[in-house]
């Protein structure tokens, strides 16, 4: 599945499973520019492959959506100074927010 995920998601270069063997938790996806966005929580990887790529783009836009949140927050009251923020996030809650 993973040669494929292109195809599926837009710049999901593929997803990182939970280490051990033959393991079907699913915990976070990395992007074409090796950047790696952990779930918020794992997706199983069983039964029908549509439910769980389902599960996987309501995953991603969840999970998303909680880091992009976390960055406004974090957001430093002087913006000038905010090169730590820059690299605690992925690019996608970064670019929104900054």
């Amino acid at each position: 599945m993973q040669p494929h995920l292109r195809k599926c998601f837009d710049n999901i270069l593929k997803i990182e499973f939970a280490p051990g063997k033959n393991s079907k938790d699913i915990t976070g996806m990395w992007s074409a520019e090796l950047e790696f966005v952990p779930f918020s929580s794992i997706v199983k990887a069983e039964g029908n492959v549509e439910f769980w790529l389902r599960d996987i783009e309501r995953m991603m836009i969840f999970s998303l959506k909680e880091f992009t949140k976390k960055a406004l927050v974090e957001y430093p009251a002087n913006g000038i100074e905010r090169n730590e923020w820059l690299f605690n996030y992925a690019a996608q809650p970064v670019i929104t927010i900054d």
